[in-house]
């Protein structure tokens, strides 16, 4: 974050502070004055009387302060406020406008100043969304990227699930579009999405992604330009093709000056959420990464009928969560009449009570994309869900990598056999990975509860005005377990770090340990 985002917010409170605090002395001057010259008076009566005149006084000045005070703030604190977030929004903006320059995109930027104004909330506003929606992405990108490069379409298109369903399967509009691609039922049907009594494929991500990339390549062999496709595929064909021909251009800027409102903004929207995956480790947004439940899942196929609770029985797993990974099946039982392909996400750790499956953080060293590929094997997950687990949102090669991965307690000692420990100069060049893995290294048990003493963290965002200090008094957290945990934290760059969450009476054995 620019660095001077908090500053007016820490000078508002000192300007009025000072203010009322002359009023104060004030007071007490004036009280000082009469009560060293009482002896002057005649009487004790008018000794009390001038004594009594002075309390009233006094009564009337800490009033009088204490409205002061808040009309000081009311009028000093808004203004600072305000030029506090103009300062750090016109940062933060003109920061994202260089970063958009030096994107490459399979659409022209048409609005540069509205694609920044889309993006910027997802930043300063709401990082915590920010980091959930990054999370999602790490469970569909691989199918989406697989199946574009099938269809030889451009992975930009990958984003579009970010505005459209927020990377939620079970998305519905108010129009009724629905799933992670938000087909319409007409549109669902044509491009060979199940839609009846008994199941809606439109909820399928990987059945609606295959057909996502037909509809869009369809589109794309019709238009020939990809903004008229995003704006086709958001608006409707029929309508860009009428607007086409009517006014006789393919300027992008006309045809989408006469879309709906939505529309109009929808280039800009694919901009913003290339932009926010291309930026976010700048701002300090860390991707909130999905349990191990939806990680592990896997997908089956069947042909025949399909009853969830038979499934449920057979991997042993909760009936509840089988339901709820598989939201385009309606009922428990589908008979599959025509004998149709149906896809059925196995939910495989989500295991009864007394069969708790429990997890570990682990580190491996990646020599080459063959060992990749076998750690995929073994942990049963495609290799680049691993690649996406360790924010590698675009495809690269990991080779001479360190990656860090949730894995099933069962397998670690399995798993460090087969991988070994890194090499020694690895592990000096990322002790600090390292170290974090130590740090949560005890099992993760499945239903989120955690051995006695095992210290893990949780993001805390800084309150204006707020230090370090304040808030490990606040929340009774050793200052050096704070620093530990964020070894390079600086609050002119982010106002965002770790904390440490850990029963208190271990508190004192943690800190020792390091």
């Amino acid at each position: 974050m620019p660095k001077y985002q908090y500053v007016h917010r820490e000078i508002a409170p000192g300007i009025a502070t000072i203010l009322v605090r002359h009023l104060v002395n004030s007071y007490h001057g004036i009280s000082k004055y009469f009560l060293s010259h009482r002896e002057s008076l005649t009487s004790q009566r008018e000794v009390n009387d001038r004594l009594a005149l002075i309390n009233s006084w006094r009564k009337r000045g800490i009033n009088a302060y204490k409205k002061l005070r808040f009309g000081v703030l009311g009028l000093i604190f808004p203004f600072c406020l305000n030029s506090a977030n103009v300062l750090s929004d016109e940062n933060l903006k003109h920061d994202l406008g260089e970063q958009i320059d030096q994107m490459e995109n399979i659409i022209p930027v048409v609005e540069r100043s509205k694609a920044i104004d889309i993006a910027l909330p997802y930043f300063n506003r709401y990082p915590q969304f920010t980091e959930q929606l990054l999370g999602q992405a790490v469970l569909y990108f691989p199918v989406i990227e697989q199946i574009l490069r099938k269809y030889n379409l451009p992975e930009d298109l990958k984003y579009i699930p970010f505005f459209e369903s927020g990377f939620r399967v079970n998305a519905v509009s108010p129009v009724g579009a629905r799933g992670l691609w938000q087909f319409m039922e007409s549109t669902g049907r044509k491009y060979g999405l199940t839609i009846n009594r008994e199941i809606d494929e439109r909820y399928d991500f990987i059945k609606s992604t295959e057909a996502a990339a037909r509809f869009l390549r369809d589109l794309h062999e019709e238009l020939g330009n990809w903004a008229l496709v995003l704006l086709a595929y958001n608006g409707g064909p029929n309508r860009v093709k009428r607007l086409l021909k009517e006014y006789d251009t393919s300027d992008v800027q006309v045809i989408m000056a006469r879309m709906p409102r939505e529309s109009q903004n929808y280039l800009s929207k694919m901009i913003a959420a290339k932009l926010i995956f291309k930026s976010y480790p700048l701002y300090g947004i860390t991707p909130k990464l999905p349990g191990p439940i939806d990680f592990y899942s896997i997908n089956t196929t069947y042909i025949t009928s399909v009853d969830l609770s038979k499934i449920s029985q057979q991997y042993g797993i909760e009936y509840d969560v089988l339901r709820r990974a598989n939201p385009h099946l309606k009922y428990r039982k589908v008979n599959n009449a025509k004998g149709s392909t149906i896809n059925v996400q196995i939910p495989v750790f989500a295991v009864k009570e007394e069969q708790e499956q429990g997890f570990r953080m682990q580190t491996f060293y990646i020599r080459s994309e063959e060992q990749l590929e076998k750690l995929a094997t073994m942990l049963g997950v495609n290799s680049r869900k691993i690649e996406l687990a360790n924010q590698f949102y675009n495809p690269v090669n990991l080779k001479d990598r360190l990656i860090k991965i949730l894995v099933p307690a069962e397998q670690y000692m399995a798993l460090d056999q087969a991988f070994g420990p890194p090499p020694a100069k690895v592990l000096q060049q990322n002790f600090h990975l390292i170290i974090q893995e130590n740090l949560r290294s005890k099992v993760i048990p499945m239903t989120g509860k955690k051995e006695s003493g095992f210290l893990t963290r949780e993001i805390y965002y800084l309150r204006p005005s707020e230090s370090l200090l304040d808030v490990a008094s606040r929340l009774n957290i050793p200052l050096q377990q704070i620093k530990y945990l964020n070894p390079n934290l600086d609050l002119y760059e982010t106002r965002r770090f770790y904390i440490p969450v850990v029963a208190k009476d271990q508190m004192t054995d943690v800190v020792g340990a390091l």
